[in-house]
């Protein structure tokens, strides 16, 4: 079954690195889940924004101790979540 790509929520990268996931809706279950590279579905995830940002932030932190920043462009908003937030978390070791 073809699903059509879901826009991305928010946006993440870790500084210096070329690690870098988007946040969509996966239809499936009803989670915000990460995927690396926007393509790439991964177990980063979570029921809420900030259950989702704590799962990328401590990926981050426990495996590739960079500094993470994630992204919340307005127009990558879905209907009923906060708009244009930002946020940096240095996550460094």
């Amino acid at each position: 079954m073809l699903t059509t790509p879901q826009p991305a929520i928010a946006l993440a990268l870790v500084e210096d690195s070329t690690w870098s996931w988007e946040l969509k809706v996966d239809d499936r279950c009803g989670l915000l889940r990460w995927y690396l590279n926007g393509i790439i579905e991964t177990n980063l995830r979570g029921r809420t924004l900030e259950q989702a940002e704590s799962a990328v932030r401590r990926f981050v932190d426990h495996s590739l101790r960079g500094e993470l920043k994630i992204t919340y462009p307005a127009e990558c908003i879905a209907p009923g979540l906060e708009s244009g937030r930002s946020a940096v978390n240095s996550v460094a070791g």
